[in-house]
Order: structure tokens, then sequence, then C-alpha cells
């Protein structure tokens, strides 16, 4: 059944990305990826290339930019030349925006659409895009699951592997393996078409191995112990939000509710042990699954062997300008808590609170891009400003954050901070054109692809 096109379309924006920053040609240890990639034919020494399911050339770049600015991917299908007097609705085409699926190590997973734009589901893969590499950047299209299974974006995630490095308890891919060594895997985590599963902690796990390039499909319950620990009257609640990748000799990916708990899965070991594990998250939620996108006030990370989690929420006071009961925003605060990842904590609930701060009490002084935000009526920093989608950074634990800050949510001019949380102070500040997206949604994420990325002259980034 056809798509209706005003519901879904590219943006014009997308069409437009913005120019490509000079970084010095310094490495860039972690960036802020945009969740959606721009459609246009830019090219730099991150381009790869590779067929869509019909055929077409299709090309992606990456273009780094040092945080708190934004990062970001373009998208190209080569157009040929036979379909130029052919109907709009008939020619293979991206029809919406690829998305940035998930990201591990040095592969990004992405979603990518090529079809006529009468049809967009059946244009629908994921492809698996390697900025970097001693052979070079690399971009794979991945066969579909059995039955031509298409995942949600907050079912699915990547783990990157190496098997020299599971000694060490890592899943790092080194520059001087050999390419042969390393090889990655793709999960998603889907509810069970069994009516009677459903609510019984059992879900379909599917997994794709780039060794064996295939993918297979098990059925996977919660553990005994932990379902009869965390059921809530025989019902086990779980809404998929994100996908980490933990790693390890038992190739560990976490599936995340971000309002309720995490499930893990070993996939190294899921035939012979089709169990998921379960660690609640700390906190009252701050909103609810229903009416809220979870990214806005909640996010986790994997940091040197252990969870990190923020939960951030606004605070708010009576308007005096206004009548009774109405408020307005009053700066806003944020807990982050930490626990380890290992299997022999899993049973333990307790996280250990690292640090609650609040806006209120913020060093802005040391940062003088502060200058850039908008001069508000205000006696604290960030008091009538709408400040959310917390951003964990998880190459280092030195407790920073990066935050959206926009005058009201459904503003396209945006900015992105970058926070100090354990300190109070603001380390960074930078703007972001929200234009694509929908009020405050989902708009970027966290990456440690850039530090794969070779140093280089200055200026000779793009072409």
């Amino acid at each position: 059944m056809p798509i209706c096109k005003d519901l879904i379309r590219l943006k014009k924006a997308s069409l437009h990305p913005p120019p490509a920053l000079d970084t010095g040609g310094d490495i860039i240890p972690w960036a802020l990826l945009e969740y959606k990639a721009y459609v246009a034919d830019r090219r730099n020494d991150t381009t790869a290339v590779a067929e869509s399911r019909c055929g077409r050339e299709i090309q992606v770049s990456f273009f780094a930019a040092r945080p708190p600015r934004v990062s970001y991917l373009c998208v190209f299908c080569r157009p040929a030349a036979t379909e130029e007097h052919q109907d709009e609705e008939e020619v293979e085409m991206i029809p919406m925006e690829p998305q940035v699926v998930a990201t591990d190590e040095n592969l990004i997973l992405l979603r990518i659409v090529v079809s006529p734009e009468k049809d967009i589901i059946g244009g629908n893969d994921l492809y698996v895009y390697r900025p970097a590499g001693d052979d070079g950047p690399s971009l794979t299209r991945l066969p579909r699951p059995p039955r031509g299974t298409i995942f949600n974006s907050n079912q699915v995630g990547i783990l990157s592997c190496c098997p020299d490095d599971r000694s060490t308890g890592l899943s790092l891919l080194r520059p001087h393996r050999a390419p042969q060594d390393e090889f990655h895997m793709v999960a998603a985590l889907c509810n069970d078409n069994d009516w009677l599963a459903i609510g019984r902690g059992r879900f379909i796990l599917h997994v794709y191995n780039s060794k064996l390039k295939t993918w297979t499909a098990t059925k996977v319950s919660v553990e005994d112990q932990h379902f009869q620990k965390y059921q809530d009257q025989g019902y086990f609640v779980h809404q998929n939000t994100r996908v980490l990748a933990v790693g390890g000799e038992d190739a560990t990916i976490a599936f995340v509710d971000l309002w309720q708990g995490i499930l893990f899965c070993d996939l190294a070991h899921v035939k012979d042990k089709p169990w998921l594990s379960y660690v609640p998250l700390p906190g009252t939620p701050s909103g609810s699954p229903l009416s809220d996108d979870a990214c806005l006030t909640l996010d986790i990370a994997v940091v040197n062997g252990h969870f990190k989690f923020v939960r951030h929420q606004l605070q708010w006071k009576n308007c005096p300008t206004c009548y009774r009961n109405e408020y307005m925003e009053d700066g806003w605060m944020a807990s982050i808590w930490t626990r380890p990842v290992s299997a022999s904590s899993l049973l333990d609930d307790s996280w250990q609170l690292v640090c609650d701060m609040e806006s209120s009490g913020m060093d802005v002084k040391s940062t003088p891009d502060f200058e850039l935000l908008p001069k508000l009526v205000a006696s604290e920093p960030f008091q009538m400003l709408d400040v959310s989608h917390p951003t964990l950074i998880s190459h280092t634990d030195d407790g920073t954050v990066c935050f959206m800050v926009k005058i009201n949510r459904g503003d396209a001019e945006a900015w992105v901070i970058a926070v100090d949380t354990v300190n109070n102070r603001l380390q960074g500040l930078a703007e972001f054109d929200a234009t694509r997206y929908t009020r405050t949604a989902f708009s970027y994420l966290h990456t440690r692809i850039s530090k794969y990325l070779k140093k280089r002259a200055p200026g000779n980034s793009a072409y």
C-alpha cells in the first residue's frame, strides 16, 4: 500500500548540508553525529560507495566537526542517464532522510531508503558504513532478514568485534589488526508474535554476523530469576528505546528501555543460552513513556566498563505576570548515576549517584561563547530557556554531558552546550540548525568514529 507523500518525504533543508568545517587537521577523540543525514553529492576522503537493492550507486561521506558542533553524513544516490525523462514517482531515489541507527567504534549502522517515492517500504535497507580503515572507507548493504522483516530504529544496534581483544574485556578495533580479524554483528530485539508471550519477557532476537553474512532468528526469554524479581503481577514491561554495544568476550549487547531498565544479551552464546538478564534503571521517571520521547530527558552510555545514566528535568515556578496556576521555566537539573556492567553484579540494583547539578549554580563566565545565547530577562543562566536532549559522552569519565538549548521547544534555532556536570561548569557552546526536526526531538548521538580518521592537512577534508 503506497505511503502518503505528505506524511513521509524528504525535507528541502536536507538537500543543503552545512559547509564543511576545518578541524585543523587534528584527530577528534569524540563527536556528536546528527541523526538525520543530508542528501547531497558531497565527497571527501571518507567517501564510500555501494549498490542499492535496485542497482543504484549509493555514496556516503562523513563530515567531522569539533564538539559541541554536530558532525553529519552526506548520502547521495547517483541518477542514471535513462531516468532523466521518467515520471518522478517512478524513479528510484532517496525519498526520505537516511538515518543513523547506531554506531560502535569505527562503524555506523545506517538506514537508507532508495525507491520510487510511491513505494518507500520496498527500498528500506540497512547499511554498515566504515569511514576509515586500513583498506580505506567502506559501505556494505546488509541482506534482509528472513521474511523481509524491517526493524524500527530503536530496536537495532551494532557491535564491532575483534577476537584478539576479547581477553581485555573490550571490543575495540585496533589499527594494527589484520582486516580479516575484524567483524561485526547487528542485533535487533523484537516482540514475539505469539500473543501469549507478550508481557512474559519473551522476544525474538535477530542477529547478523558479517563473517557468516547471514541472519539468524532466536527466541529469547528473560531469565526466570530476573523475571520473578522484576515482573509486575506476571507482566514484564519493556519498550526498547536504545541499543548499546557493551562488548567483552561474550559479545554483550544491551537493549535499553530508558523509562524502565536494561536487557543484556550475550550474542556469543545466544544459541546455547537464549536468556536475557535485566537491570532496572535508577530514579523516578520525569515523564511518561506514552507522551514523551525518552531521549528528551534521559540518556545512557558505557564508560570504562560502567554504565552511566543521566536523568534531566526542567524546573518550574509560578509566572508573576500570568494568570493563576500558570508556570514558567526556572532552569533545570540533571542527576547522573553509574554502575558496573559486569555480569556478576546484574542482580544488584544499586546504582551510585555521581552528582546532582542545578543550572542556577552553573559557572558560565569561563566560556566566552555563552554570549552567543539570546539575552532574556533572567537572573540565572538558562532560567527562561528550554533545555533538553541530554547526551552522555562515553570516551572519558569526566562528567561531560551535552544538552540542546532553545528559546521555545518548537524553534528551528538551537544551540548545543557541553557541561561539566561534576563541577557544574559550562565547557562550550555551538549553534545547531533544528529546521529538520519537529519541535525538540532526538537529533544527534555520541560517537567515537572521529578518532579513527587519519590526521590530515587543514583545509583538505572535503571536495
